[in-house]
């Protein structure tokens, strides 16, 4: 029952009631028969391998792809009955003690919070922001190392989750802390067509198996708009998504055209670290980021370069791989030594796109209360971004992005409706409101990890945008291991650089 209570997927949850049922009735065998790396399948079928195992009954797993036989097949099915027929004769009742999946309610407080590594800039903040509410946050450290162990616990299932989890084990290990004393934090619960609330059961799975001790390290588990937390630390890791956007922001307008190379990311650096202190201080966020908006606007820049400008190539995709530096090799460094500016999609842009898209959806379908819930939440996030962006409007020379009707259009254009959530429908609205925001991009790089079942889907209708919009869309997909693969973008960047020159001499 607690897998069932764990797993959001309906079809998912009505498997495991069966195995359930199946591992329970003497002579009944499973065969679990599944689409080759089926993103939902891939954390279903761990769970039923579990309570299989538990009731020490044989079972047979078929992936079916385009390179199976019937033969193959079928030699598989056979040793499967033959090993049914043989655990039978000899089978004996199974006192079954399925392992908890839920943690017991503790004071978090008393534990070293571990925050996943997703963004340096936003998560570091986001750590902050647990400080001020009186927890002891400390980021999760991850390295190319770290993805590459977190390969050898993975089954398919989504990359992020194996590399928090080895990363959170490095993190332990490293600082000599406590297992029983600390939690991973994975604000990933909702009823999502997405694999994420999947994560603290797969989490609580992969620590089990660790054993060493790490199987004693919690998962500490929320909602993803953190619902039934204290608000002012709701409010605090909204300004950490906000502030931390920003100061990205900041770094790509300005980087590419510095004259002293280096200045900008050490300013950002501590800028980041001023933040920090002031947000887990409680000091006002309004006063300190206005002085590192100052700071930034001294660094000296090659004005006539800056005035040409560069072809500007935006970032979209997977939330875990698009600010993740370790996970995504640089990627921003990578582009703009190909000379490009990179516009980069903050979490809060994302949010209020998706809100925006919500509210459409509960006006069409009369749900009126959750309308005017979403327009009041709606109203007060774009107010208090709009005081940010002024503050940085010196530096970025643009004003806060907005979202209209035309969002209903975005979505009927390729067959998608308000009631789409997922990655997929996020990643058409964010390349045609990206357009309309900033018209000149000329190349959009989405990113995600193998196994990312919504990249692949994104992927299917990028053939179509790509002709309606006229701007290339190029997908990476990160297998986790070192090997370089940003290197694809040059050829790529190399002709939009040409026509970008040609243009300009031409004007």
């Amino acid at each position: 029952a607690s897998f069932v209570d764990w797993t959001h997927w309906e079809y998912g949850a009505q498997i495991l009631k069966v195995v359930e049922t199946i591992g329970k009735t003497p002579g009944l065998y499973p065969v679990y028969l599944s689409a080759f790396k089926c993103s939902p399948d891939s954390f279903v079928i761990n769970n039923f391998k579990e309570v299989m195992d538990a009731y020490q009954k044989p079972y047979l797993i078929l992936q079916i792809d385009e390179h199976g036989s019937d033969v193959g097949y079928g030699t598989r099915v056979e040793a499967a009955v033959e090993t049914f027929r043989n655990h039978y004769r000899r089978s004996s009742p199974v006192l079954v003690n399925l392992p908890a999946t839920t943690e017991t309610p503790v004071s978090f407080k008393q534990k070293t919070i571990l925050i996943p590594n997703y963004d340096p800039i936003c998560s570091d903040l986001m750590g902050a922001a647990f400080e001020h509410a009186g927890y002891q946050a400390r980021l999760i450290d991850e390295t190319p190392t770290t993805v590459i162990a977190s390969l050898r616990a993975n089954d398919g299932q989504c990359l992020p989750i194996s590399s928090i989890v080895q990363g959170a084990i490095e993190t332990i290990q490293k600082n000599h802390i406590d297992p029983a004393q600390s939690a991973i934090f994975l604000n990933a619960l909702a009823q999502a067509p997405c694999n994420l609330p999947q994560y603290p059961l797969m989490a609580r799975k992969l620590l089990n198996q660790r054993g060493e001790g790490f199987e004693k390290v919690q998962i500490f588990a929320t909602e993803v708009n953190m619902t039934g937390m204290p608000l002012e630390l709701i409010y605090d890791i909204y300004g950490t998504f906000l502030l931390g956007g920003l100061l990205r922001k900041i770094g790509c307008k300005l980087r590419p055209y510095e004259v002293i190379k280096g200045q900008t990311d050490a300013l950002l650096a501590s800028a980041v670290e001023r933040l920090h202190r002031c947000i887990a201080a409680g000091e006002s966020k309004d006063a300190v980021f206005a002085e590192i908006v100052a700071g930034f606007a001294g660094i000296p820049l090659q004005e006539a370069r800056r005035a040409a400008g560069r072809p500007k190539v935006a970032i979209i995709g997977d939330l875990y791989v698009q600010d993740n530096d370790v996970f995504n090799q640089q990627l921003i460094g990578d582009l703009e030594s190909y000379g490009a500016e990179v516009i980069t999609v903050p979490v809060n842009y994302a949010f209020r796109l998706m809100a925006e898209k919500d509210r459409y959806a509960y006006s069409k379908d009369r749900h009126y209360l959750s309308l005017l819930g979403q327009k009041i939440l709606f109203e007060v996030a774009e107010k208090y971004e709009n005081h940010f962006y002024q503050l940085a409007r010196g530096i970025l020379d643009e004003e806060l992005p907005t979202f209209d009707e035309t969002i209903i259009d975005h979505l009927n254009k390729y067959n998608l409706s308000l009631k789409h959530q997922g990655e997929t429908a996020q990643n058409v609205l964010k390349i045609l409101s990206l357009l309309k925001h900033y018209p000149d991009i000329s190349l959009f790089v989405h990113v995600n990890p193998i196994f990312c079942c919504p990249g692949l889907v994104s992927e299917s209708i990028f053939k179509t945008l790509e002709e309606d919009i006229g701007i290339p869309i190029v997908s990476i997909v990160y297998d986790g291991t070192t090997t370089e693969k940003n290197g694809m973008l040059a050829p790529t960047m190399h002709y939009i650089q040409q026509s970008f020159l040609d243009n300009a001499i031409a004007r």
